[in-house]
């Protein structure tokens, strides 16, 4: 893109600013990842972390084993 500026300068129009946007982003998309599990998807972006597909929550209070052991 950054060496075709000045090519490109002489024949801007709303109509070949948009095909050249579309392109790209056809491009852009062949080399995206699918989202797997839509579902989650807000509690993800909420901060819920997941181990093996199941939510994990994180509590400050060890196990019994783990404080007996102390």
């Amino acid at each position: 893109m950054r060496h075709r500026t000045t090519q490109t300068t002489n024949g801007v129009t709303r109509k070949t600013v948009l095909g050249l946007t579309f392109k790209l982003a056809e491009e852009a998309a062949k080399s995206w990842r699918r989202i797997r599990a839509p579902e989650t998807l807000t509690e993800r972006l909420a901060g819920t972390r997941y181990e093996d597909g199941i939510p994990v929550t994180v509590t400050d209070n060890p196990p019994e084993e783990i404080r007996d052991a102390a």
